[in-house]
């Protein structure tokens, strides 16, 4: 059985170690020759077009609603602004992180006990795959939240009475001019699209939930819905560019065709339920 207490003060150093590890194997996987992609121009063709829809889409969106839903944000009842103080936490990048951290981390210490190939292969997996959803989130959150917001200086709806709904200072970095995109909602829809790839019978739940995340930023008049709109857009394509990425390395995801799918299904619940069994048997 194990001494979780001799773990605990172990966990640190395995820890490290683990991730040097881990560390060393992404590396080698991310700077082999990649396989030909003879797809790849239709493919970055596409993408250019969808993008080129959504920004006019959103364009007109935004000629037509910001404005209305902004002033009529200004009037909802107190109650229903409680709530979507509370929903809009669902957004927030550092517990994405966080968790998505501490289940890289942990599953990388228990394979290095011992469990059997098998077992340990699949707590691989999982590391993989929280590393994944970490890189997805990190990637979205310096392309929206950082450049793009930065890089276009949108008013704030508070300020739509002095400046109206379509002001921009590029190059700003004070919060009342970081409008456009949304961070919540990128966050939202990032690990929304990222949880999805590895659980389909929840995707539309989890799609749900980063809805109401989007709907809580028009509510408390942080965002104009021209900007949840494209925070929605960068965090799904995001995700969609991440997982591409490693797919072509062949790191938690592989290609079939032009589709990508998650490697290992029903692996990782074998490993954990495995590692629960030893856990708990003498030795």
């Amino acid at each position: 059985m194990i001494d979780w207490r001799q773990a605990r003060r172990s966990f640190l150093p395995e820890a490290l170690e683990a991730l040097r590890q881990a560390a060393r194997d992404f590396s080698r996987r991310w700077r082999a020759p990649l396989p030909p992609s003879p797809a790849r121009g239709r493919l970055i063709g596409a993408v250019v077009l969808l993008l080129a829809c959504v920004g006019a889409g959103d364009a007109a969106l935004a000629l037509v609603f910001d404005a209305r839903v902004a002033l009529a944000a200004a009037s909802l009842p107190p109650f229903s602004l409680r709530i979507a103080e509370i929903v809009t936490r669902f957004g927030l990048s550092g517990y994405i992180f966080l968790l998505s951290a501490l289940l890289c981390v942990t599953p990388l210490v228990l394979a290095a006990r011992g469990f059997g190939p098998k077992v340990e292969a699949g707590l691989r997996l999982l590391a993989g795959r929280a590393f994944f959803v970490f890189c997805a989130n990190l990637f979205s959150g310096i392309v929206g939240s950082q450049i793009i917001k930065h890089l276009v200086g949108r008013a704030r709806p508070p300020l739509i009475h002095l400046v109206g709904p379509f002001h921009f200072e590029p190059l700003s970095f004070k919060s009342t001019l970081a409008s456009f995109p949304s961070g919540h909602t990128i966050t939202a829809f990032t690990t929304a699209s990222a949880l999805g790839v590895f659980a389909p019978k929840i995707r539309i739940p989890l799609y749900l939930l980063a809805i109401a995340v989007g709907i809580s930023r028009l509510m408390l008049r942080a965002h104009y819905p021209s900007d949840v709109v494209a925070g929605a857009a960068i965090g799904m394509f995001s995700t969609w560019f991440v997982a591409r990425a490693f797919a072509r390395r062949r790191i938690v995801f592989v290609t079939r065709g032009a589709w990508i799918e998650p490697r290992g299904a029903g692996v990782i619940l074998c490993a954990l339920r495995a590692t629960r069994r030893m856990a708990r048997s003498p030795r």
